[in-house]
């Protein structure tokens, strides 16, 4: 510890291991710069933030309703516990919270997908729908509601409308390779193998060195060449390294 550090020192700490995706330290240094400056909102919102990233949910719900009471007009607390009650699959809790922020702000691309994702929850699927076209409407580059809504209508074996909506998302955002990966899943899982190698093959050239890609196009030439497939399942580990 560093008793005669200035605040700020604190502050710059916990941002940066916030950065550095060390989400439990962070957690620790937050609680410690509070034993600072008890009522410095900022701080308290972002250790609510970092123990939803540890995985330590109740602390994290206890650590934004002490946020929410030192500045209960700022509206951070509030998404922050709304995103973990539908990380926690609590629909009916993240609805009336989303509901709440997408009536002060319907513009909102997130508030949408969020409410959306309550939505889904409780399977109701059509009103989720709703949700995630609105949000890639104000926000045509949202990859992860593009994502939501190819996943919603794979939930409903739509498969045709699951890849389309890949498309869609992949032409707002080129080269996004989670939009990339999840077209070859798809073409893949409609057994259109050789389709799937055509595509990853075009993606070669711009993404060689992304261990996705290598590992995609493995799965897509596996069952007629094994010794190729081998080769790129070597390079996906070489890039990707578990």
């Amino acid at each position: 510890e560093f008793p005669n550090a200035p605040f700020s020192a604190y502050r710059i700490l916990v941002n940066h291991l916030y950065r550095l995706k060390r989400y439990a330290e962070g957690a620790e240094w937050a609680e410690k710069a509070l034993e600072r400056d008890p009522k410095n909102f900022d701080i308290a919102n972002l250790r609510g933030v970092l123990l939803r990233r540890a995985g330590r949910y109740p602390e994290a719900l206890k650590a934004l309703e002490y946020a929410q009471r030192l500045n209960p007009k700022d509206l951070s607390p509030l998404v922050n516990k709304a995103n973990i009650y539908n990380d926690l699959q609590n629909g009916p809790a993240a609805e009336a919270i989303f509901q709440k922020l997408v009536r002060q702000n319907p513009r909102s691309a997130e508030y949408q997908r969020g409410l959306g994702r309550a939505l889904i929850h409780q399977k109701k699927l059509g009103p989720a729908a709703v949700r995630f076209r609105q949000a890639v409407t104000l926000k045509k580059d949202y990859v992860d509601a593009w994502l939501d809504i190819s996943g919603l209508e794979s939930a409903r074996q739509d498969h045709p409308a699951a890849l389309a909506a890949i498309e869609r998302g992949i032409e707002a955002s080129p080269d996004e390779p989670r939009l990339l990966e999840a077209k070859a899943i798809l073409v893949r899982r409609s057994g259109r193998m050789r389709d799937a190698e055509a595509f990853l093959l075009s993606l070669l050239p711009a993404h060689e060195n992304e261990g996705w890609l290598h590992f995609q196009l493995a799965g897509a030439v596996s069952d007629f060449d094994r010794p190729r497939a081998n080769v790129h399942y070597r390079r996906a580990l070489e890039l990707t390294p578990r």
